[in-house]
């Protein structure tokens, strides 16, 4: 998803078909420093463990910027999101509660949940 417009064609299109009382439910990397370094630094330029341009930085999303679109912009309603991060060491991916850490979970990867009014 392109942040630069609040409508971008990806989004736009999700919201145009959707249907109402409908649920979305994402799964994207917020745009911080944390993120570069950890997907496109580490896992594509020094560890190779995904194809280097797998990833595109001024693409990835931030938490706030999907609240922006969907709850103020077009005024759905219960958006949640939860952290998704990566543990090296058990070699899992752990989904965390909403809020956990204080929203530091979502700093690289996370889950973001609305649904759609019945209008």
């Amino acid at each position: 998803m392109d942040p630069e417009s609040k409508a971008c064609p990806f989004t736009h299109h999700l919201f145009c078909n959707l249907q109402p009382g409908g649920h979305l439910l994402l799964s994207t990397i917020s745009r911080t420093p944390l993120a570069r370094l950890l997907t496109i630094t580490l896992a594509e330029d020094v560890l190779r463990l995904v194809t280097p341009g797998t990833h595109t930085y001024h693409k990835y999303l931030k938490p706030s910027e999907l609240r922006d679109f969907f709850v103020t912009e077009k005024h759905w309603t219960e958006l949640e999101t939860r952290g998704c991060p990566y543990d090296p060491i058990a070699g899992k991916w752990r989904l965390l509660e909403v809020g956990q850490l204080g929203g530091a979970g979502e700093l690289v990867n996370y889950f973001a949940g609305v649904r759609r009014p019945l209008e």
